[in-house]
Order: C-alpha cells, then sequence, then structure tokens
C-alpha cells in the first residue's frame, strides 16, 4: 500500500520492519515481563496482528508494479545462485556466530536449559528473551518483504498461513529440544531444508495441501517421540552408571 501510493523506497522498506518488531516488541514486553506463557503470548499477538492486516487492506490482496530493486529480493541472481538462498544462508551463518561466539547465545541456551538456575547466576533472564523476540520478528519482517517480492502482491489472508507449523517442524526435526536448552542453528537449517524438499515432493507428486498438513503433524510427532525416546533413554543411562 506504501508503494501504491507512491511513498518513498526507504519508508517503503522499513516501515514494514518497524512494523514486525512492534510485534516483537509487544511479544517480549508480554511474555518477559508480564509473565504469559511464550506460546499462549505468540499465539494472540499472531491473531491480532493477522488481524489487523484483514481490516486494513478491507480482506483484499494488495496488488503493485513493484521497482526491479525489490524483485530481486525474490528473483534474483548471485552467480547463477538465487538471491533467497544466499540470504538464508548468509542469516544462518549471522545466527550461528550469535549462538557460538555471543554471550548473548550462551544466555539463551542457559535460560533454555533451567531458567531459575540461569537467574541465579547474573542473567537478565527478562531482558535476553526481550531481545530473543526482537531478533525473531526482525527476521520475519525481512522473510516477509521478501514473500511479498516474490507474490507480487500484499496477501494478509494468506501468507504464511500455517507457516508455524514448518517452523516447529524445522527445529525439531533438526534436533532441537521442545523442552529448551538443546539443540542448533545448523540443525534448524537442515530441518528448514528437509520441510522444503518434502513440501516440493508433496506438491509433485499431487499431494493435496489438506493432506501436506496431516504429513507435517505426523512429521512433528514422530519427532518428537523420537526426541522423547533418546532423552529417556540417555537418563536411563546416567541413572545406571
Amino acid at each position: 500500500s506504501l508503494w501504491v501510493s507512491q511513498a518513498p523506497i526507504v519508508l517503503f522498506i522499513f516501515l514494514p520492519l518497524l512494523v514486525a518488531l512492534s510485534v516483537g516488541f509487544a511479544n517480549g514486553v508480554i511474555v518477559s515481563w508480564l509473565g504469559l506463557q511464550p506460546f499462549v503470548a505468540t499465539l494472540i499477538l499472531m491473531t491480532i496482528a493477522r488481524g489487523a492486516g484483514l481490516v486494513y487492506t478491507g480482506g483484499q490482496p494488495i496488488y503493485a508494479d513493484y521497482p526491479d530493486l525489490f524483485m530481486v529480493l525474490s528473483r534474483g541472481l548471485v552467480l547463477g545462485i538465487p538471491v533467497p538462498s544466499i540470504i538464508f544462508l548468509g542469516i544462518t551463518i549471522l545466527t550461528w556466530y550469535m549462538m557460538r561466539w555471543l554471550v548473548f547465545g550462551r544466555e539463551v541456551y542457559a535460560i533454555g536449559a533451567n531458567e531459575t538456575a540461569a537467574r541465579l547466576s547474573g542473567i537478565n533472564v527478562s531482558r535476553v528473551k526481550f531481545k530473543t523476540y526482537l531478533y525473531c520478528a526482525l527476521l520475519a519482517g525481512f522473510s516477509g518483504l521478501i514473500l511479498t517480492s516474490r507474490m507480487e502482491s500484499g496477501e494478509p489472508g494468506q501468507a504464511g498461513i500455517f507457516w508455524e507449523l514448518d517452523a516447529i517442524a524445522a527445529v525439531v526435526i533438526g534436533g532441537t529440544s521442545i523442552r529448551g536448552g538443546s539443540g542448533s542453528v545448523w540443525g534448524a537449517f537442515v530441518g528448514a531444508l528437509i520441510i522444503g524438499i518434502v513440501a516440493n515432493l508433496f506438491n509433485l507428486l499431487g499431494v493435496g495441501p489438506s493432506w501436506q498438513q496431516v504429513a507435517k503433524g505426523s512429521i512433528i510427532i514422530v519427532a518428537v517421540m523420537l526426541q522423547a525416546m533418546s532423552d529417556r533413554g540417555f537418563s536411563n543411562f546416567k541413572i545406571r552408571n
């Protein structure tokens, strides 16, 4: 809608990111300082944000003739490699570096493993959680720009529907513990690749969207069960020894 109204391209790029950050800010405040359960808080904010998008657009997609510079985000090539793939790899490397080498990453792992112990160790749990939600929201906003470039339209009613399921499946398949404290960025990277390959395979085989959701849900259940069995086996091993 900003581009249709002939707003400057700087505003066109950065205002959506600012909106995404505002949602991350709200999530961070509700979870970190008000103490609401993360699953409930993010579900509520997702519903509000999606509804606000529908209200803003009147429930209709917004089509626009975007500039070539913006279209590079989804259709550009660098040495024959699609730009979205380069962005995906670049953000993965950046996030891996943050989690592996920065204090912030160590604090995130510590909070996931045992929040009480992390707090008693001097970590400002609320601040770390808040930063995490902001970073997540920024990446979500950037992904939204890439999707808008790919679809050549704003789609508040359809874009991103059930993608939260894909996100959960990717990290679980990648070995991240649902209970927190263990997992890796590269594991999630591989999990995302697997989900993408499976989705493309389903499309090539003509599997309907409804059955795809059934399959993804089943994959998550199997992955969580295997993870639980592995954790239980490791715990029993420690007890016996």
